[in-house]
């Protein structure tokens, strides 16, 4: 059987993307002389887009900054959504009771927002240069003494440490020294 377009024009792209795709499965079968003699750079490009050859996944790196100050570095893919991330980081510090924590993110405007989980990473952060994620805790226990795990407990006192001493929790001189003294007893 053989296969000819002489007419390019007559033809919209799609059609002849659509067409030469489903022909691309049976390409045994059929000789495609239009790549032969038209555009085959054009002929090409449609087969790569009807494809999906010709679109990069533009993956890129994220920086998470953990509550004890470190850093892991995580590969964001083109369909990885804000749960998937949240699964690795939680995976790497051992986290089961996972429902309190969250990642934030500053924008271009210096606004903080925690990334949505059931968003793609991608669409939230604008910016692929110099993403940092932070992970904080979004959700306070109303007991604290209900926290099973001793890393859930562990990181709830790293995330109180830090908006103490970074003044997001005002708390009275006397206070400080006593909180001081436990941490000091914790580690």
């Amino acid at each position: 059987m053989f296969v000819s377009f002489r007419s390019w024009d007559r033809f919209s792209q799609s059609f002849v993307a659509k067409f030469a795709c489903k022909m691309q499965i049976l390409s045994p079968f059929f000789s495609f002389s239009f790549f032969q003699s038209h555009n085959v750079v054009l002929a090409m490009n449609c087969l790569r887009s009807c494809l999906g050859a010709g679109e990069k996944a533009e993956d890129f790196k994220v920086k998470v900054v953990l509550l004890d100050k470190q850093e892991i570095v995580r590969e964001v893919r083109d369909k990885t959504t804000g749960q998937d991330l949240l699964k690795s980081v939680f995976a790497h510090i051992d986290l089961a009771e996972t429902a309190y924590f969250g990642l934030r993110f500053q924008d271009a405007a210096n606004q903080t927002h925690w990334l949505d989980p059931a968003k793609r990473v991608k669409k939230q952060l604008k910016a692929k240069d110099d993403i940092a994620l932070y992970l904080g805790v979004k959700f306070y226990a109303a007991d604290p003494c209900r926290l099973v795990e001793e890393i859930t407990r562990y990181q709830f006192f790293l995330q109180l440490k830090l908006d103490v001493l970074q003044g997001r929790l005002p708390v009275s001189r006397e206070l400080a020294v006593e909180l001081s003294a436990y941490a000091l007893q914790c580690e």
